[in-house]
């Protein structure tokens, strides 16, 4: 799906996926007031491995609200999203850093070892999952000298370049994650059709 500033489109909102959230809405008219990253996830631009040590998230928002999104980098992937985290930092992110938004690296997450992920159900109905919230990870946060529309690989690598922040992040009330839609192929026909294509072919071949 490609996305630009301006743009109306209509969302289904999962009450499944939207498990760890107090509450849900259906049927809403979103407009992409600017597009924050959109990276397309095509075989050229992936990344060869997964993260490994870290798991790589974009970090954005405003002084007063932080969120995140998980950094896709290699198919298949889990597209994992937090809303208002809560940081303590050795340095404060100032208004400016948020909205180029910064690379997040969070610390204690063998995503190499995690991928693939589990059905998304299996992973909410989990009480040893990672991202729930609540859940605080040690962080170490960069800037982000990507554009929003780059391609990979290598969008969540910061190379040799120094942290603008070291310390810890606490997930909010409201998570996403979802690690079966994101995956879906769009273009594959359902195994239904298959079936009745196999059997109409053999009824031609009686006719015949």
């Amino acid at each position: 799906m490609s996305l630009a500033s301006g743009l109306l489109q209509y969302f289904r909102i999962d009450a499944d996926m939207l498990y760890y959230s107090p509450f849900a809405i259906k049927h809403v008219e979103v407009t992409f007031e600017e597009v924050l990253q959109h990276h397309p996830l095509n075989s050229q631009y992936r990344d060869d491995s997964y993260p490994s040590g870290h798991m790589p998230f974009y970090i954005y928002g405003t002084k007063e609200e932080k969120h995140i999104d998980h950094i896709l980098v290699k198919s298949p992937n889990i597209q994992l999203s937090a809303e208002n985290v809560k940081l303590e930092l050795d340095k404060e992110l100032s208004s400016e850093q948020l909205s180029r938004r910064c690379i997040l690296y969070a610390h204690g997450i063998q995503e190499e070892a995690m991928q693939p992920f589990l059905p998304t159900q299996d992973l909410l109905n989990s009480n040893t999952f990672f991202f729930r919230p609540g859940q605080c990870f040690p962080v170490t946060i960069f800037e982000n000298q990507k554009d929003a529309e780059a391609t990979g690989p290598g969008l969540a690598d910061v190379g040799h370049a120094q942290p603008i922040a070291k310390g810890t992040m606490t997930l909010g009330e409201n998570v996403y994650v979802d690690s079966e839609d994101l995956n879906k192929d769009l273009f594959k026909k359902p195994a239904k059709y298959a079936l009745w294509k196999a059997e109409f072919d053999k009824i031609g071949k009686e006719l015949d």
